[in-house]
């Protein structure tokens, strides 16, 4: 298996993680949507959905160490359909929700966009999203 911080370096361009420790020791999940492109990345199911399970086990560990909850940031601004794909998403859910179904491990998710394409692709993953993960999900217009 890869080493946690090797993921992280081969897939900076697109997910960023740090726990803060100005910040209560907060850990913080940047997600550059823009980045991401199907034909880049078709390839990289597994390694995306190793190294998220890895984020996620981190998450618990700082949330259990320093008594908080982890944010995620989605960076939506500028991205195209080139940027989503429903197929990836699902595949990576799938392994989200089985590993940490129920888990409060995360106490917002917010996304930052300019267009109403994100709006778009939101109300199509919405339905297969858990509702108390739903409810964290933040949007702002930039």
């Amino acid at each position: 298996m890869t080493s946690f911080q090797h993921l992280l370096t081969k897939y900076q361009e697109i997910i960023q993680y740090n726990i803060n420790p100005n910040n209560t020791h907060k850990a913080t999940v940047n997600i550059n949507v823009k980045n991401f492109s199907i034909n880049k990345f078709k390839n990289s199911v597994e390694e995306m959905i190793h190294l998220i399970s890895l984020i996620g086990n981190n998450i618990k560990e700082n949330n259990k160490k320093y008594n908080n909850l982890g944010t995620i940031v989605i960076h939506l601004k500028n991205v195209t359909r080139n940027n989503f794909s429903m197929s990836y998403f699902k595949k990576i859910y799938k392994i989200i929700d089985k590993n940490f179904y129920k888990e409060d491990i995360v106490d917002k998710i917010i996304c930052f966009c300019n267009s109403s394409l994100p709006i778009i692709i939101w109300k199509l993953v919405k339905p297969i999203i858990d509702p108390d993960t739903v409810k964290k999900f933040i949007f702002y217009k930039v």
